[in-house]
Order: C-alpha cells, then structure tokens, then sequence
C-alpha cells in the first residue's frame, strides 16, 4: 500500500530565491577563480586592461572586489531563504570565506618564492593572513609584482570577515543561553510552545511554517532537560525555561510586553489537565479588557481522548473572542492518517471489532471528512468514503453511542454507511468489496490475537491499535497487518488544528466557484493553500468562520455544540433579511478592520501590490452589489457551519475556556 501522499516542493518564490542564490554563488566561485588566475600570473589582466590587473590603483580598481562582495552577502542571505539551508549556515559562510583567502593568497605567494621552497613559502605567507599581515610586496624577484597585489587585499578582508565571525561565533555560544533568553523575552510577537518531545516536534515543525517571519517561536522547556533544548533548536524555536503552570513565571515573562504580544500557544504535554491550566494561565496573563486584537491569538491544547477532544473543542471554539481554541489529539491524528490510507487505497468497507477511542475515532473522522465533502465537492466522489460495518459482541453499543454524540452535537445523519453487521467475520471480510478490518489491543493477549488473525488471513488488510507504535507502520508485519498508534504528525491537506481545515475548506470552495477548480499557482491571494497562500489570506479566510461565530451574538444567538431536547434551536432558513443583514454588517466590519490591520486603504480601484480596495469604507458607503457579496458570503459561512455541526440557538454564549 502507499503510505503518503509525496510532500510539496518548494514554492515559486523559494524556487526563485535557490535560482538567485545559485547564480550569486556562481559569480562568487567566478571572482575567486580570476583573483587565484591573477595570482599565478599576474600580467593576464593587461591583455584586458592594458596593464596587470593585480597592480590596479585606480578607483575602478576595487570595482572586481565589491563584486566578491556583494555576490557572497546575495548567496547567503538567498539560500538561507530556505530551511534547509539554516542549519550551520554561519559556519558554511566562515569556511568559504577562509578557503578563498587561503587559495588567493597561496597563488599570489607561489610565484613570489624568492629561491626559496615555492610551497612551504607561500604556505608560511598564506597562515599569516590569520593574524591579518600581509607581507610586503616583493619587487624584482623573480616572479613577484611592484606593488602590492590587489589580490591580496582582497584575501586580508576575506580572512578578517571569516575570523570575525568565527569570533561571533564563538561569543554567541558562550552567551547562547543569555541571548536566547534576551532574544525571546524582548521579542514583540511570540507563539508559546509546550510539551516539546520525539512524539510533538512533528506538529512543532509544522507551525514553524506558518508562523510568519517577525514572530519569534517560543519552547518552554524544564530545567535540566537538553534534549527538550535541542529539538527545540532542530526545529528553529528558542528554549527557554518557563513553567507555564507557575502564574507567577508567566506574569514575569508576559511584564513588558503588550497584551497581544502572545500570538499562539500549542500546549503539548502528555497531560491534558495541565495543558488546560497553562492555557487559562496565560489567556489570563496576556488578557486585555480595554482592547481586543485585529486577529484573535491561537491555541491548541492536547486531549488525547478523541471524544474528550471532540467534546472540549466544540463548547470551547467560540467561546472566547481573543483566541481561537482547540484541541489535538494523538488518537485523532493516528486515526486521520488511517482515513487517508484507507480513502488512498480504494477500501470500499471498514469493518470495526471493537469500541476502542483509536476505532471510535476513525469512525468520526470518516463521518466529519464526508460531511466536508458536502461543502468542497471531493475529485473522490461519494464512491470514495467507504462503508462502515459494526462486528462483534459491542457492536450495537457503538452504534448507538455514535448516533447518540452526532445527535448531541446537533448532527442528523452522520454522511456516511454505518450498520450493525451479524454476520460472522469471514464472511463480511470476503464480501466482495475491499475491505480492511480495524482492530484494537493494549499488550499481550490482544496482540496475538490481531497477529493469529493476519497470519491465518494474509489477504486482509488489517490496522491494528497499539499504543507502542507511532502513527502508521512503514508496511505490513504479518500478512496484511499494519501496526497503529498515536501520533500528532498532521496529515498533508490538514493543517496544524480545525481552523486550519476550516480555512483550507472556505479557499478550496472559492477555488472551486470562481476558479473552475485550478488554484493560480504562485498567487499569494489565488493559489495552493500551502505553497502559495500568504498568512494575510490564510487569516483572511479563517476570520470569515470568526465573524460568523461572533456575529451571531448581535442577534441574541450562540452557537451551540451539545443540544437536549429542551433548547431553543434556530433554523437559518428562520433568520429574515434584517438578521441576515446584521450579519453581513457584521461580516465587513471585520474584514475592514483585518484588512487594516495589514495595511491597506481605501482606493479607486483593487490594487493588491499598493493594498488598495475600494469597499474598505463604512458598511452605509457601500455600493448595492458589494453589500450583496458581503450577504453571500455570511450566509456562505453559516452554511458551512451548519454542515460541519454547529447549530444555532436562543442564549448568550457561556465564557471561554
């Protein structure tokens, strides 16, 4: 089977970014090779310039230098663009700049020995560039120029540029502890991590990306804890020690900074009642009555326990509105990256033994994916989201226990084929469709029986629950069994958390109405969610699902994710045209106020390089047709809303988390 969807390429803009530094260090190995060519002979230039090269007095003179120059400062700033890069990019610079010294200095020497051994003599003369000589010129010996060689001014400040810094280098690590601490303290923007280990750098590296260049990424690491220390440098966040459960420790590292200084927090430890604590410690740190943020802050707190994750994230998402909240969990991410592999290889039937979190959480997220599907229609098709069966002797407890959640979180009908099946297994397995068979076990008994079972039916495909694997096996053990356990890795197409994926869905739907389907790739407005989309249209897209939730709250409304019988619920189709156009008012007003935030202004016309628009006015300034997109794309939202499970209903929305 295939386990994963290949990775993206880089985008056209770090494509261009390689291509420029390629070149700049093209030009730089270029005006190395000419200075060591002088070197050796210095009369070469005087075929171009009708007198040596080397021997250059005029201001023009120092014209081939400045080229060196700026070609090596181009090369390491382009290629450090990229991630790949960064790792020991400073002492990669420092190596090249020393090396071309050493090779300038040794060909202008060679020639100039004296009668002395050529080698060791140029070799002698070369070393002292590292303590900054360099030995006068030598006139009338054999081989050597009348002055001094420009070449070798050129590898005096070669050298001086690699020793200062290695000098910097070596300072920085001496105080790397310091700066770091000085770096994170002071920086105006942060985004909080927590629970940095093997299992969460993962999900750590993914926010990396999309956390936008001046906000500094923040690991909070325990004292005497290195290998925390190191993954967070790995992955390019500064350790720092901060116990998030400490109020105090917060409050001393929140003094100083503005209240929005905290632009999200990924709480990743194991324990998802500390995870909950540090979260309402540091909401209550960087809490602002006075202000409320252009875009709100956002957390993800880890709650292993998929229905504990469900249910938190869904009383908790709109609750608060100076942060957007949710939560992860390691079953959820095993069973996502499960549903990819069962939807990538064509598996018609999914047939559950047991009632496991890891089985139960696949059942939800085929049921949320094909609810999804509902919104941005999937090149899969219905045809793509296999049916679910229910075996063995709890089969109608998870039926019913299924039901009974969707029912709560407002959900009808779950999307998706799901019976109780009698039938003994051998038979429901060889039924003719492809099917692959879920299983779940902690230790021992469990595990034979899971391996007893692919080994007596190799044809079948099999996942089996094991809490001592991370995410997907590579591929079969036995048979056709496959090995599954708990990881946050994100599945590509995913995102870091739901708002991520409610985001994608809102610009895979614009992608699919306006655009026929194909993203313009390379656009930062129009392309590839995550190639191409700049963090202003990622928020942009995201705050059309926050001006929903919060709009609702003019009208009297909350959303509501847990329904009994006696709510007061309220159909869309009920709200009339003023409702509605309270919501659209709603709408604009955020969508001026991000807009501004990122500095656009008014404007005749659109113009996205100048971030100039024309409906950035007062909701009574706009014209007819604008007022009408605003309607459409509230009610656009709402729709969504509505088929992702979230409902409306008569009452004020509880506090946050």
């Amino acid at each position: 089977m295939s386990r994963r969807a290949p990775r993206p390429g880089p985008s056209a803009g770090h494509a261009a970014l390689i291509l420029i530094g390629a070149v700049a260090l093209a030009v730089y190995a270029l005006d190395i090779a000419v200075w060591v060519l002088l070197g050796f002979a210095p009369q070469a230039g005087a075929v171009l310039a009708g007198t040596p090269l080397s021997e250059w007095r005029s201001r023009t003179a120092w014209l081939p230098l400045l080229v060196v120059a700026a070609s090596a400062i181009l090369a390491y700033i382009t290629l450090g663009a990229r991630p790949s890069f960064r790792v020991g990019r400073a002492s990669i610079a420092a190596g090249v700049l020393g090396v071309s010294a050493a090779l300038i200095a040794l060909a202008t020497y060679w020639p100039c020995s004296q009668g002395q051994s050529p080698g060791w003599t140029a070799i002698r003369r070369a070393l002292d560039l590292i303590r900054g000589n360099v030995n006068p010129p030598y006139a009338g010996g054999t081989g050597c120029v009348g002055t001094l060689p420009l070449g070798l001014q050129a590898a005096q400040l070669l050298m001086l540029s690699a020793l200062g810094i290695v000098g910097w280098g070596a300072v920085a690590l001496i105080f790397a502890t310091r700066f770091r601490e000085f770096r994170a303290r002071s920086a105006r923007a942060v985004v909080v991590i927590s629970g940095l280990d093997d299992s969460t750098v993962g999900i750590v590296r993914r926010v990396r990306g999309t956390v936008p260049a001046p906000v500094v990424l923040v690991a909070a690491v325990p004292a005497g804890e290195p290998r925390a220390a190191e993954l967070a440098r790995d992955v390019g966040a500064i350790p720092i020690e901060l116990d998030l459960l400490s109020p105090s420790a917060v409050r001393r590292f929140a003094s100083r900074r503005r209240r929005d200084a905290v632009r999200g927090a990924y709480l990743l430890g194991p324990d998802a009642a500390d995870n909950l604590r540090a979260l309402e410690i540091l909401r209550t740190a960087f809490r602002d009555p006075l202000s409320r943020p252009a875009f709100p802050s956002r957390a993800a707190v880890r709650i292993d326990d998929p229905w504990h994750a469900d249910d938190w994230r869904r009383r908790h998402m709109a609750g608060d509105p100076d942060w957007l909240v949710d939560a992860v969990s390691a079953v959820e991410g095993a069973a996502r990256h499960v549903v990819r592999e069962l939807r990538g290889t064509g598996v018609e039937l999914v047939v559950l033994t047991d009632a496991s979190p890891f089985e139960l959480a696949v059942l939800s997220e085929l049921s949320f994916e094909r609810r999804m599907s509902a919104v941005v229609p999937d090149p899969a098709g219905v045809a793509g989201f296999p049916r679910v069966a229910l075996t063995g002797d709890r089969a109608d407890e998870v039926a019913e226990h299924f039901t009974a959640q969707l029912a709560r979180f407002g959900i009808g009908h779950p999307g998706i084929g799901c019976e109780v099946v009698r039938d003994p297994l051998d038979q429901v397995m060889e039924g003719g469709e492809r099917a692959a068979l879920l299983m779940s076990f902690s230790e021992g008994e469990g595990a034979s029986r899971s391996t007893f079972v692919a080994a007596r039916r190799p044809d079948w495909a099999i996942f089996a629950w094991s809490p001592n694997a991370h995410g997907v096996g590579p591929g079969p053990l036995v048979g056709g069994l496959t090995s599954v356990g708990p990881t946050l890795e994100p599945v590509d197409g995913h995102g870091v958390d739901l708002w991520d994926r409610f985001g994608r869905t809102l610009h895979e739907r614009y992608v699919q109405l306006h655009l026929h389907g194909e993203p313009v790739v390379g656009d930062p407005a129009r392309g590839r969610w995550d190639e191409d989309l700049s963090p202003f249209t990622r928020e942009a897209n995201i705050r059309s699902f926050l001006a929903a939730m919060r709009g609702v709250q003019l009208l009297g409304l909350r959303w509501a994710t847990t329904l009994a019988a006696s709510d007061a619920r309220v159909d869309l189709a009920e709200l009339s045209e003023t409702e509605v156009e309270v919501l659209a008012r709603a709408e604009h007003e955020s969508w001026v106020e991000h807009h501004r935030a990122y500095g656009w202004r008014p404007g005749a016309a659109r113009d996205d390089r100048r971030r100039m628009h024309p409906d950035l006015v007062d909701w009574d300034r706009l014209s007819p047709a604008s007022r009408q997109k605003d309607v459409a794309a509230i009610s656009g939202t709402l729709g969504l809303l509505d088929v992702l499970g979230f409902r409306l209903q008569v009452g004020v929305p509880a506090a946050g988390p």
